[in-house]
């Protein structure tokens, strides 16, 4: 991610944004591939990944229900990462700094509001903060598709592999 922003950053300084578009299209998938890996995996060894973590005992119950609502956030974590990532080498920190605003303090507001109020306990945690990942990544979404932009994510050719970015070294690229 980090480095995939600075190559678009980079390339977009060079006025080539033939290259930042292919980059960030394979930010795009690589992104959304791995974190699917992640969802699909986790949800077959929940007890062994909260083993690792160190769940035990009476913690066992209380870490597979938050972690069962959780792996689910992960898809919508991992593009507003990656998108915070890359708009922040657009040269807009402001809005990459609201990428990571927006799940904070949705976080924040909907603890108390699933938890307390709705009375759902540990599951009401994990609901919110799943909530709260999707809130920054649909304001990223949108930042993307819906707003002018340097970036462009429009065309099916941009968000196919391209196998010289991925295998290629960092000082390659330059």
């Amino acid at each position: 991610m980090l480095g995939g922003a600075s190559i678009i950053s980079r390339a977009l300084g060079a006025k080539d944004n033939e290259k930042a578009d292919l980059v960030f299209g394979n930010q795009v998938v690589l992104t959304l591939g791995l974190a699917a890996s992640i969802v699909l995996l986790s949800s077959f060894f929940i007890d062994e990944i909260l083993g690792i973590f160190g769940a035990k005992g009476e913690l066992i119950p209380l870490s597979k229900a938050y972690f069962k609502i959780i792996i689910f956030g992960i898809p919508f974590l991992a593009w507003g990462m990656m998108s915070n990532h890359v708009i922040r080498a657009e040269g807009r920190a402001r809005i990459a700094m609201l990428t990571m605003l927006i799940p904070a303090i949705a976080n924040i507001v909907l603890d108390p509001i699933f938890i307390v109020w709705f009375d759902m306990g540990i599951e009401g945690a994990a609901w919110a903060t799943s909530i709260s990942y999707i809130g920054s990544a649909s304001f990223t979404a949108w930042y993307f598709f819906k707003r002018k932009i340097r970036i462009n994510i429009n065309t099916k050719e941009i968000l196919r592999l391209n196998f010289f970015y991925c295998k290629k070294k960092y000082s390659a690229l330059e």
